[in-house]
């Protein structure tokens, strides 16, 4: 299912390359351009950073600060890493909690922009993906898998070139 949202999020990008590419060339040569690429690439930018968000956790590829980290003891490398999963998983848990009302609130509520569609369709990929994020992050937390492992490794600091 992550594989899934991943691919959505990654053919959303680039079907808004392809949208403001056409949009660009039918405004170049004198056409006003379809007035719903805009919103479309609006609401895809949402799609993109949610639904793929669990699979760069589950990959392993989310942001950090190396520098950081490299500085530290094996043990202060360890407590760091927990506290970062926690703080991951604090954060994915509180989205959630405070999506699912707004995802009832808004359920059978529609947008209207370009295109009319339901508003539940806006809210539910957040609830969705912090939830899965919220899973991966207990995962980590509570396992002796690393989201830092791999990264670590060979790292200029531990080279000596820092």
């Amino acid at each position: 299912m992550i594989g899934a949202l991943a691919f959505l999020a990654g053919a959303s990008l680039a079907l808004i390359f392809i949208g403001i590419v056409f949009n660009v060339l039918v405004r170049a040569v004198g056409f006003a351009g379809p007035y719903w690429i805009v919103a479309t690439s609006e609401y895809s930018l949402l799609y993109i950073g949610t639904l793929a968000a669990p699979w760069l956790l589950r990959e392993k590829g989310h942001v950090y600060i190396e520098v950081v980290r490299v500085l530290l003891p094996e043990r202060g490398k360890w407590i760091f890493a927990k506290v970062a999963y926690t703080i991951g998983l604090i954060v994915s848990v509180i989205v959630v909690v405070f999506s699912i009302p707004v995802l009832e609130t808004n359920w059978g509520e529609y947008e209207l922009r370009a295109y009319q569609m339901f508003k539940q369709w806006l809210v539910l990929p957040v609830t969705l993906s912090f939830l899965l994020l919220a899973i991966g992050f207990f995962r980590y937390l509570f396992s002796n898998d690393s989201m830092y492992d791999d990264q670590s490794k060979g790292a200029p600091m531990e080279k000596g070139w820092g």
